[in-house]
């Protein structure tokens, strides 16, 4: 009997560290983290050599911080292993749109590009 919670409980873990999050969840992840300058987790929902070229770019010069910052989901496209996401910074003035595009990488949704839309 215990011999099956032990398979039982390996068999969840197993499953719960191989699901992927959705583009729009990356998405928020990454925004929000960017927002507050936790370049960790930035890294860690955007793809490799994006992580790394925000980190860079915070050590040449301080990201603009924005504890405000309020994503607002617009919409999403999904095609194959990439996708869209638009949402709204709710916080800003100009209440723009901006688009984020995203790339499926070991079945985990990772930022890839930023692209404003105004």
């Amino acid at each position: 009997m215990k011999t099956i919670y032990i398979l039982g409980f390996t068999a969840l873990m197993l499953l719960s560290s191989c699901s992927s999050t959705s583009p729009k969840d990356a998405s928020k992840n990454f925004l929000e983290s960017l927002a507050v300058g936790n370049i960790d987790k930035v890294k860690e929902y955007s793809t490799y050599s994006f992580g790394n070229t925000i980190a860079l770019a915070s050590l040449m010069k301080p990201l603009k911080e924005n504890p405000d910052f309020k994503f607002v989901f617009v919409s999403d496209s999904i095609s194959n292993n990439k996708a869209w996401v638009r949402f709204i910074d709710d916080s800003s003035k100009n209440k723009k749109i901006i688009t984020v595009e995203l790339t499926k990488i070991d079945e985990n949704w990772k930022v890839k590009r930023i692209l404003n839309k105004y």
